[in-house]
């Protein structure tokens, strides 16, 4: 991993990983959350908490415990766990924050509640995907498509893999996994970047 000074933090972990009464892991997992199968997103899960120990990383909103060594250390944040994963220097364009003077945070611009200047934004975002940038957004409200699923989720974190120039549609993933029917959630969806500033969705995009 990495600091927020860039420099490297080795770790070793293991293969062992919590679970839920001995079947299912009990924080990330593959598909079917069992205990075989793929397991590297686990592992590597488990070495961020243990890098955190270190102090090493700024957790936004977590730096108070930044020095403690746990799963719930690792929860939420910002920006800044791509970085710690990449090595990479953060670039984020926000619809109405401005967290610029916080430690760990790198190039941040805000469109102060512009729809105008968030739409131009647009652009550096296209960009960062086409550069095969991971791309990390959040939203600060809930919407709902035509079936009453949720698309976005309140104080929630998605993934943005793609971008369609013929529709104008970025699309989205949400980690909590594949949905089914029962679920109120859609795994993955689509929305256009000026809908990522209406009805109180105030779209913070970060790619590193």
């Amino acid at each position: 991993f990495y600091d927020n000074s860039r420099s490297e933090i080795w770790v070793t972990v293991d293969s062992y990983l919590p679970s839920t009464d001995g079947y299912y892991r009990a924080l990330a997992g593959n598909s079917s959350w069992g205990l075989t199968g793929e397991k590297w997103v686990a592992l590597l899960e488990k070495g961020y908490a243990q890098a955190n120990e270190t102090g090493a990383f700024y957790r936004q909103g977590e730096s108070d415990n930044a020095s403690k060594n746990g799963y719930k250390n690792i929860e939420g944040g910002w920006m800044d766990a791509m970085s710690h994963i990449s090595g990479n220097a953060t670039n984020t364009v926000s619809y109405y924050e401005n967290y610029s003077n916080y430690i760990g945070v790198d190039d941040w611009s805000n469109a102060n509640e512009n729809l105008t200047s968030w739409n131009a934004f647009e652009a550096q975002a296209i960009d960062a995907i086409y550069s095969g940038k991971a791309l990390w957004m959040t939203a600060e409200t809930e919407t709902l498509d035509s079936n009453g699923r949720q698309n976005f989720v309140d104080n929630h974190v998605f993934a943005v893999i793609d971008y369609d120039a013929n529709t104008g549609l970025f699309t989205f993933v949400n980690p909590w996994g594949p949905s089914n029917s029962s679920d109120d959630y859609n795994h993955t969806f689509t929305s256009r970047w000026s809908e990522l500033a209406s009805n109180g969705i105030n779209a913070i995009v970060s790619w590193a």
